[in-house]
């Protein structure tokens, strides 16, 4: 999940450039991910010399990634933004596909065992 502002998308541009991103689907073709591409809704999977890359414009009910920030933490040391678990549930009973379906109950698992650890 991305920002798909224009000042972040050119950021990752730079950065796919860097790591050498081209589409999985016909590497031989060495297609690289453009602005437009990063400013739609839809996913965009590129390959890099380090691995695979997944891009989403928008999960869920076209949750975007400015949809989510309200939703999520920063969490450190590392700083880094992480989805809270109960939002991370709704997405997933939005998508519904079978992947999804599946990691629900260990996602509520977790959210249980969350909320019996006495609070700091």
């Amino acid at each position: 999940m991305h920002s798909r502002e224009p000042g972040n998308v050119q950021l990752l541009l730079l950065a796919l450039q860097e790591i050498e991103a081209v589409y999985r689907f016909q590497p031989e073709r060495r297609l690289a991910p453009g602005a437009s591409h990063l400013v739609s809704k839809g996913h965009q999977l590129p390959a890099t010399k380090f691995g695979p890359l997944d891009f989403l414009g928008k999960i869920g009910h076209s949750r975007s990634f400015e949809d989510l920030l309200p939703l999520s933490f920063d969490w450190h040391p590392e700083p880094e933004i992480t989805v809270r678990v109960e939002t991370h549930i709704q997405v997933k009973e939005e998508v519904a596909a079978p992947k999804d379906l599946a990691v629900l109950p260990i996602l509520r698992r977790t959210l249980e065992e969350r909320s019996r650890r006495p609070k700091n």
